[in-house]
């Protein structure tokens, strides 16, 4: 599945992606490792990652790219998301979760 979730967003044509790393979405970070057309920007907090996100999709009129984990992640990305909205700003946020059978398993 989450080999899908990088290999799709190649064939959209995402050339870079601002992330926040974290255990639920690290699977889709080794995906990136061997995606080397994908430019990975690492950011510090989700509000950040959205926000360079939007930046880029304003200055490109490409489709800025923000990939931060679920629960708190996403909802930290939030109001940056509705800033993105306000402004019709092509912004894509991509928030994953382990698999179920992962979960508790260290």
């Amino acid at each position: 599945m989450v080999t899908r979730s990088y290999r799709q967003l190649i064939a959209a044509g995402v050339e870079t992606v601002f992330a926040v790393p974290g255990l639920q979405i690290m699977d889709i970070y080794d995906g990136f490792y061997d995606a080397p057309e994908v430019q990975l920007v690492t950011c510090r907090h989700e509000q950040t990652t959205v926000f360079a996100a939007d930046g880029y999709a304003r200055t490109t009129g490409k489709v800025g790219v923000a990939l931060v984990v679920p629960g708190p992640g996403a909802y930290n990305a939030a109001s940056a998301m509705a800033t993105a909205y306000a402004t019709n700003s092509p912004v894509l946020l991509v928030s994953g979760q382990a698999a179920t059978h992962q979960i508790g398993r260290g």
